[in-house]
């Protein structure tokens, strides 16, 4: 059986294929996407491909690039992203990736609170089953898919790396996923979600390089804007190019991570209280683990806290292992 776990994010695509005897490989890309004609020329015409050519709708796209490489084209940053055009470019860049004509179970996911909606879940289901043609001349076909809650996926990867099992048997797992558009967490216990517990909050990665741009900004009198930054931390780079000077974004990355997980922070804590929810482990993923792990640790003093070893591909991981 070929399996896919699927993670379209609003920064990374995440794509781990195989089947049970070959074991996992993962691949992770930018998750840009537009039409084609919206491309800078010059990307176009170079040599080294920057993107993956894709079909959505019978029209040309380019997917799983940097969004900077976009020209007139707003990424698409709303609830309703996995019914967008950009989103099933992204899902054929990531058919495209696994190198099979068909697969038999793709795996993928979608935030808590939209998960619980069982249309939309069915809906997304149905858009993503079915026959594909994500080039002119290829179509790949999807025999089955299951939608989780997105951070069961790293849930399911903490399980099997066999880590802290006697506080996941016995205690309460709380996932906190900071990701690109949205911060969710979600409350764990034995394995069950707790479907009260799970929140939402907009303070993440995006709020994040926002705040930071800002600072920069007037620190310099150039405006980097969130892509140039975003790719320096994709590319875990210390320095951007502004104004012709390299400068060290460091310091404005970790005081704007630090003022948007602090509001991310109090209204999980908020909705952890009026639940009586104690947690016994808290497992960190996603893209912004890295610069929300000082302030959750300060907020969770005493509380274990586990972040994969790739926390950006943790949930596809997880998908992929159900899957097989």
């Amino acid at each position: 059986m070929v399996t896919a776990g699927i993670d379209i994010g609003y920064s990374n695509l995440k794509v781990v294929i195989g089947n049970f005897s070959t074991g996992p490989r993962v691949m992770i890309r930018p998750g840009g996407a537009c039409p084609l004609e919206s491309v800078a020329q010059a990307i176009q015409q170079g040599r080294n491909t920057p993107y993956l050519g894709v079909t959505v709708r019978d029209n040309p796209w380019a997917a799983a690039m940097d969004p900077e490489h976009c020209q007139h084209w707003e990424r698409e940053l709303t609830p309703d992203f996995p019914f967008s055009d950009p989103y099933l470019a992204l899902y054929h860049a990531a058919l495209l990736q696994t190198g099979e004509p068909y697969l038999d179970r793709v795996v993928t996911g979608l935030p808590v609170s939209q998960y619980l909606n069982t249309t939309l879940r069915k809906s997304l289901i149905e858009r993503l089953q079915g026959k594909h043609r994500v080039q002119e001349d290829r179509v790949i076909e999807v025999r089955e898919v299951i939608v989780l809650p997105q951070p069961v996926g790293a849930y399911l990867d903490l399980v099997r790396s066999g880590l802290h099992l006697d506080l996941i048997e016995q205690g309460r797992v709380v996932v906190i996923d900071p990701g690109f558009f949205s911060v969710d967490w979600v409350a764990l216990e034995r394995g069950a979600i707790r479907q009260s517990s799970s929140g939402t909050s907009l303070e993440a990665v995006s709020r994040v390089l926002e705040l930071a741009a800002a600072d920069l900004a007037q620190d310099t009198k150039v405006n980097p804007g969130i892509d140039r930054l975003e790719r320096a931390l994709r590319e875990q780079r210390n320095r951007a190019l502004l104004g012709g000077q390299q400068i060290d974004i460091r310091p404005a990355i970790g005081n704007a991570a630090a003022t948007a997980a602090a509001q991310a922070i109090k209204l999980l804590q908020r909705n952890m209280r009026s639940l009586d929810i104690q947690a016994d482990l808290i497992l960190l993923t996603g893209g912004g683990a890295t610069l929300f792990y000082p302030a959750i640790r300060e907020a969770f003093p005493n509380l274990t806290i586990h972040v994969p070893i790739d926390p950006v591909a943790a949930n596809a991981i997880g998908f992929w292992y159900l899957g097989v």
